[in-house]
């Protein structure tokens, strides 16, 4: 007869652990950290530290341990106490100044995997409000899965992302990897208009004058040359360079402008390729390939418009490709472009060629 095993579940024990997390009273060892000429103490438990890191495990059980308190000089008494977390609690959090301050302790104390292991339940947990913030976590450990997550909804809902705290906060590398990707389903003034948003946040955080457009373009540092001016239509660049003028040298001013009103013109400082939704097919031309699935949301509305000549229908006759129709399995009314209540990820086909498509959430 099989043997029945009752379980039951306990959560004394990690409650135990966490009254343990920064306890004085229960401390066995304290890190040692000067600020402004005096030391400040962080409590914790040896034997704790030992288990899961194999360095802490020499440094105090070792045949050269270390007797007394530890002094630490490369990190701050923040992202230490942050780092702490993830020998005590269940619930980690980790402010966005601190994820690469964390991330190289980990790695200082062999328990990166420990910490990537947690990065990964972290995909049920994103938002578009603290995606950055996760997108940031995701290149520091180079977690491929975490970062494809990341990217996807980026890419999909890049208005919610600009607008989000995170996105102003988070570093230049996190920054230079949102401007790398070519699906974002959004047109480059609205990247435009974020960098510089970003930016501002920089200079206020850098204590340097926001309104000054060098400092904007020096607080973007590589990653100006990564916003796709040339992709931009002549009277959308003529409105930034109006408020920014100042930020351009006058010899991108000459390619910009080239870029952006004579055809076949190849800039040599900017990308002018958009970011783009979608691959012709070689085989039939007049279908049309999606490079990745669109994330619509079901409860929002949006605006799909395109470039058409000698057509009938809408949109600017002024592009060198044919007209474009739609059909969807969703109602749709026409307006000015197509506004289509989608709810699934391939809700419309077509006939003809494109030159630009734009999905822009109402």
């Amino acid at each position: 007869m099989e043997e029945i095993e009752n379980v039951l579940k306990n959560d004394g024990a990690s409650k135990a652990s966490a009254r343990l997390y920064l306890n004085e009273e229960f401390a066995d060892v304290n890190f040692l950290f000067e600020i402004d000429e005096e030391i400040q103490k962080v409590p914790a438990n040896k034997i704790v530290l030992a288990v899961l890191s194999p360095v802490f495990n020499a440094m105090f059980f070792g045949p050269n341990k270390e007797t007394g308190d530890v002094k630490i000089v490369d990190a701050t008494i923040d992202t230490f106490k942050e780092f702490l977390q993830f020998f005590y609690l269940n619930n980690v959090t980790i402010a966005m100044e601190n994820i690469e301050g964390v991330v190289r302790l980990a790695d200082k104390y062999d328990v990166l995997e420990h910490v990537n292991a947690s990065a990964v339940l972290l995909e049920n947990e994103l938002t578009l409000e603290n995606m950055c913030w996760g997108y940031q976590l995701a290149l520091m450990l180079d977690n491929e899965t975490l970062k494809q997550f990341c990217e996807k909804h980026i890419s999909a809902y890049p208005d919610d992302i600009f607008k989000s705290a995170t996105f102003q906060r988070c570093d230049q590398i996190v920054l230079k990897h949102i401007l790398l990707l070519n699906s974002m389903a959004c047109r480059e003034f609205e990247v435009l208009d974020a960098c510089l948003v970003w930016a501002k946040y920089s200079c206020n955080l850098n204590n340097v004058d926001e309104n000054n457009p060098l400092n904007l373009k020096a607080q973007l540092g590589e990653c100006f040359s990564l916003i796709r001016f040339g992709a931009m239509k002549s009277e959308e660049f003529a409105t930034h360079s109006i408020l920014h003028r100042e930020m351009f040298t006058a010899e991108e001013l000459a390619d910009i402008l080239y870029a952006t009103t004579v055809k076949k013109f190849k800039s040599s400082k900017f990308v002018q390729e958009p970011r783009n939704d979608h691959n012709y097919n070689k085989e039939n031309p007049s279908c049309l390939e999606l490079q990745r699935p669109i994330l619509i949301n079901p409860d929002k509305t949006y605006e799909i418009s395109w470039e058409v000549v000698n057509g009938f229908g809408f949109g600017q006759n002024n592009s060198s490709d044919y007209y474009y129709y739609y059909s969807s399995n969703e109602n749709f009314t026409l307006t000015g472009g197509i506004t289509v209540k989608m709810k699934n990820q391939y809700p419309y086909c077509n006939t003809g060629l494109i030159s630009r498509l734009c999905f822009n959430r109402l």
